[in-house]
Parts: structure tokens; sequence; C-alpha cells
């Protein structure tokens, strides 16, 4: 069950922040192609690294700054988790944005 609840919290994490990202880049910065190289750069992050520096850095930074207990903390995997969805969330959000806007 403990993959169920990160998966699920990653996603609810993600996906506010993947909205207001998109609508920004397909709104506001439509001409800024750096934004949209950096976001396929960002996916192009391998988990496994991404879990590797979240176990060095997250995990002693929340622990210090939350003193949280030792057992099963959802927290640290669900924030790298979100990390990781984010590229892919925006781009698809992205190009549904532009498909609408092509209809309409």
């Amino acid at each position: 069950m403990g993959t169920v609840y990160v998966s699920a919290l990653a996603v609810l994490l993600s996906l506010p922040l993947a909205l207001g990202t998109s609508l920004c880049l397909c709104y506001y910065l439509r001409g800024k192609y750096m934004a949209s190289a950096c976001l396929d750069m960002i996916a192009g992050i391998p988990s496994v690294i991404v879990g590797f520096a979240g176990m060095l850095t997250l995990v002693p930074f929340l622990n210090a700054a939350l003193i949280l207990r030792q057992g099963n903390r959802y927290l640290q995997p669900v924030i790298a988790l979100g990390f990781m969805l984010l590229p892919f969330e925006i781009s698809f959000m992205m190009e549904t944005f532009d498909k609408f806007d092509a209809a309409v």
C-alpha cells in the first residue's frame, strides 16, 4: 500500500505545479524556447539519480527541519517522485493547451 500512497500523493503534489507552469509557458512565455529546453533536460535525468540526490539532500534536510520520527516516511519519496513527474506533466499539458488553442 505504500507505493499507492506515495504515487497518489506525488501526483496530487505535482499536478497544481505542472498546471501553473504549463499555463505560464503556453500563454505568457510563448516565444521562450529556453524554458522548454530546460524542461526537456530535466526530463532526461534518470530516476536513480533523482532518488539518490533526494536521499543525500532531501532526507537529512527534512529530518532536521521537521524532526521526523523513524519508520514510515512518505514525505521524502513523494517530493522526489513529484519532481520526476513534473516535466512529463508540464509537456503533456502544454501540448493539450496548444491543441485547444488551435481548435478554438
